[in-house]
């Protein structure tokens, strides 16, 4: 199952494209924990299947110092 106490605003999305029902999102989050928590929310929906983690690594946003993840999923979307 899901954390149902997971406070969403731990993640964005930075880019969302999607050509022929194949989805492609990118953004960030605080940490690595909240993108298994993103990516296993869209496995467990009837949206997306095929759900795929990019290559995934840590940052340092340059103006402000803040450690962040920076990701990338693939998915198909069910329509």
């Amino acid at each position: 199952g899901y954390n149902p106490t997971w406070d969403s605003r731990r993640l964005w999305i930075l880019r969302y494209e999607e050509v022929n029902r194949r989805v492609k999102f990118a953004g960030g989050a605080k940490s690595f924990d909240d993108v298994a928590e993103f990516m296993k929310r869209l496995q467990l929906s009837v949206y997306f299947t095929d759900v795929q983690l990019l290559p995934i690594r840590a940052a340092v946003d340059t103006k402000y110092g803040v450690k962040h993840v920076v990701f990338e999923m693939t998915a198909t979307a069910n329509y």
